[in-house]
């Protein structure tokens, strides 16, 4: 069962193996319970390409499953974009909107992007306590 869904910032820092309570987190977790939305692979094949980093993504890939945005997540979004009250980057609406339809936990170091979206957040990015 996915209990987390990484934001594309999350997987940046897991490429570049910092910083390191990030790599932590991943570590903790069963590689079952945590995967990516196709939309943020979207997002990570897009960045990969201009700065020339297809490397870093595949070794990203390795470590997580790949979630198709499938007809559930869909209906999530039309929810969260009839209730959005201010412009939003429409990817943070896809991903917010996917993590929602699985009932998982968006880990994301973009909270501010995420706030008032009915998800749950964490930030595996924030030192711990």
């Amino acid at each position: 069962m996915i209990r987390y869904l990484l934001d594309t910032n999350i997987c940046i820092y897991l490429a570049l193996g910092q910083p390191p309570q990030v790599i932590r987190r991943l570590n903790a977790c069963y590689s079952s319970e945590v995967a990516i939305s196709s939309i943020t692979l979207a997002e990570l094949e897009h960045g990969a390409l201009k700065y020339q980093r297809m490397a870093q993504l595949e070794i990203i890939l390795q470590r997580l499953q790949v979630l198709s945005f499938d007809a559930q997540a869909a209906r999530a979004f039309a929810q969260i974009a009839m209730h959005s009250t201010r412009q939003r980057n429409d990817m943070d609406k896809l991903i917010a909107a996917h993590a929602l339809s699985l009932d998982a936990t968006l880990v994301t170091n973009n909270e501010a992007n995420f706030a008032g979206y009915p998800v749950r957040i964490e930030n595996w990015a924030e030192p711990a306590a």
